[in-house]
């Protein structure tokens, strides 16, 4: 696990877990979809691409959890992961997804815009450097 959290120079690529509270906290602070997009990075560890083609069908709430397409792993077919959400979370999404039908993505933002606010959330609580890259 070492070797995957830090670069070849030794240096940290992503957040600290405490650096992860303060960006979820700050969450609170952003408009609704802004909010539900960072909160589900933080909270699913999912990648911006895997977070912007989400749609409102992918949202398990029966079972509690987010079905997510890995766009990492190089496959002929398709491999899917079914990430677990807290309960409070899963609200805050049913909320935004009520009258939606089920194709219908989640977000519409383009992937740059999407960049931006993490950025964006990262700067405005501290963190800076490799960490504060969205992944």
């Amino acid at each position: 696990m070492t070797g995957m959290i830090y670069d070849q120079k030794g240096r940290r690529k992503y957040i600290t877990p405490h650096q992860r509270d303060r960006f979820i906290d700050h969450c609170s602070t952003l408009r609704t979809p802004q909010r539900t997009f960072c909160l589900l990075l933080a909270l699913s560890g999912c990648r911006v691409s895997e977070a912007l083609e989400l749609s409102v069908g992918q949202i398990d709430f029966e079972t509690g959890a987010v079905v997510i397409r890995s766009l990492k792993k190089r496959s002929d077919k398709p491999i899917y992961r079914a990430v677990p959400l807290p309960d409070w979370f899963l609200e805050i999404l049913r909320l935004q997804c009520q009258g939606r039908a089920r194709n219908d993505r989640l977000w519409v933002w383009c992937r740059g815009t999407a960049w931006r606010l993490v950025k964006c959330v990262m700067t405005n609580v501290g963190v800076t450097g490799a960490p504060a890259c969205p992944k």
